[in-house]
């Protein structure tokens, strides 16, 4: 098969001989808004050098026809929407079976998961880094948040850099600044207190309060 790298998903990037690094490369560069045109711009991008080159370049299709998509699309088969089983207990290799999640994805989505403790809400797999929006919908078919986990929310006053530092959501620079801004205005008595700080990721507010309590 012939890959066009201006969609290509973690499962084809596998398929090509590409490692993970070399993955995420694309979708870090589709993600701030720009897509691979030509083949000097492939190896630019993914930083692909020696021998590879070779095999993994005549592999390389870049026909800005969008016909093709259209054609690939038909002959997917279509995914049973009937009795959804729970995100929170699916398996990588289950995931694999899901149209557009190859092995990098599917340990992603779970490595994410459990470091989350589990999904609470359908929506948090769209926070999954690289997974395309399509992509998860149609996970989202398949596996859905049936039993929520029980978690011992955060008490975002109290909680220490590093505490803060353990949810997912937030980097430790960022949870500095919030136990600076305690020290600075005294307690948060409004979650949304949070999007006032810097960087502070306030797009994901809602599920990020999720695991916080005042």
């Amino acid at each position: 098969y012939t890959y066009n790298p201006k969609y290509l998903s973690d499962y084809q990037g596998y398929m090509l001989g590409m490692s993970p690094r070399e993955i995420d490369r694309i979708f870090a560069y589709r993600a701030s808004g720009k897509y691979i045109n030509s083949e000097a711009e492939f190896w630019a991008v993914t930083e692909i050098v020696g021998a590879r080159r070779s095999n993994i370049g005549s592999r390389l299709r870049f026909n800005k026809d969008k016909k093709w998509r259209a054609t690939e699309v038909k002959k997917q088969l279509p995914v049973n929407q009937a009795d959804p089983k729970d995100i929170n207990k699916v398996s990588a290799k289950e995931l694999r079976k899901v149209r557009g999640i190859g092995p990098v994805l599917s340990e992603r989505i779970v490595k994410f998961r459990d470091r989350l403790g589990g999904f609470l809400v359908d929506e948090q797999l769209n926070d999954v880094y690289g997974l395309d929006r399509q992509v998860a919908d149609r996970v989202l078919k398949q596996y859905v948040v049936l039993q929520k986990p029980e978690i011992t929310p955060i008490n975002i006053n109290e909680a220490s850099v590093e505490q803060i530092a353990s949810l997912v959501y937030i980097n430790r620079q960022v949870a500095y600044r919030i136990t600076r801004y305690r020290e600075q205005y005294g307690p948060i008595v409004n979650l949304e207190e949070l999007t006032k700080i810097e960087d502070f990721p306030a797009d994901k507010i809602e599920r990020i309060s999720l695991y916080l309590s005042l």
